[in-house]
């Protein structure tokens, strides 16, 4: 998907072992070796993930499959059919999947113990970190979900981002005036516009949901490929589309403040530029569980 960070890679000679699995500490001593951890976390969700689409489009292929001559369509799919290709003769990949997430669950708990002290609490780096783990930890927690009302159940999890999110952007606006100015700062690494995205992308809570996508507008950041404005006109977008759909099924104009039906949410969505300047588009994906499961795909196209 858009931004979507690539695993670290390394050099490793024959004779090399390769590297043991994360052990987690019951308590963090420092921030560093925290944030070691969690990028070796993240690594894994990223390369799973990665094998998981590779199972997908190698299954798809050999059956000939062809849902559309255009390679985002196909993109979507494979992200759609993830949620549900069979992994009973992949066993260890099932069991990777739980792995990693006990493993994230236990990196949080240590984390805490860790970020409970008067020296951390509330630092930068200490929301930063709670901000990137739940990132990681929806991606891995969610991926074979087809459910779109499941991620209701992070509605704390995404309130909890959003004020954290908040309080960064405020900090670093404050410590630092010319992040603040019509000018664009620029990160190597991902930050918090990953989580702002998925919390804007995932929580059908109309509060929430707006606020992080407002956030999202205010960061004036570039992390990496994450560009934060032209991300919140994406997901400004899936908002308004979701929306103006929960009104066509209910026949109502009037919709701000109930919940989001399952059919009008969409689980997979590629965001893709167009070759016409000041034109985008969204390709999205959801499952039609009243037709046998079927996956439908919709395409979008809107201005910039």
């Amino acid at each position: 998907m858009f931004g979507e960070r690539s695993p670290a890679l390394a050099f490793v000679g024959h004779d090399d072992q390769l590297p043991s699995p994360m052990i987690i500490p019951r308590r963090f001593a420092t921030i560093a070796e925290a944030r070691g951890c969690l990028d070796f976390l993240a690594n894994a969700v990223f390369s799973f993930r990665g094998k998981l689409l590779q199972l997908v489009s190698t299954k798809l292929d050999n059956q000939n499959t062809i849902y559309d001559s255009d390679l985002v369509s196909h993109l979507c799919m494979y992200h759609a059919c993830a949620r549900t290709t069979e992994l009973n003769p992949f066993l260890k990949m099932t069991e990777e999947m739980t792995e990693l997430k006990s493993d994230l669950e236990a990196w949080l708990g240590a984390f805490k113990l860790l970020s409970r002290g008067a020296l951390h609490s509330y630092s930068l780096p200490v929301i930063l970190l709670e901000v990137q783990h739940f990132y990681v930890y929806f991606l891995i927690s969610t991926c074979r979900d087809t459910h779109e009302k499941l991620c209701d159940h992070f509605d704390e999890h995404f309130r909890r981002v959003v004020q954290l999110a908040g309080r960064f952007i405020s900090n670093i606006q404050s410590t630092d005036p010319s992040s603040s100015l019509p000018c664009l700062t620029f990160t190597l690494e991902s930050g918090i516009i990953p989580s702002l995205y998925l919390v804007a992308l995932k929580c059908r809570t109309h509060s929430i949901r707006q606020e992080a996508i407002a956030l999202l507008y205010k960061s004036r950041c570039q992390e990496g490929m994450w560009e934060s404005s032209l991300i919140a006109k994406f997901v400004a977008e899936i908002s308004r589309l979701e929306y103006e759909r929960a009104c066509a099924l209910e026949e109502s104009s009037e919709y701000a403040f109930r919940v989001i039906p399952e059919a009008a949410r969409f689980t997979d969505i590629l965001l893709a530029l167009t070759e016409t300047p000041g034109v985008a588009r969204l390709v999205c994906a959801r499952y039609l569980h009243d037709a046998m499961g079927d996956i439908e795909i919709s395409d979008f196209i809107f201005k910039l």
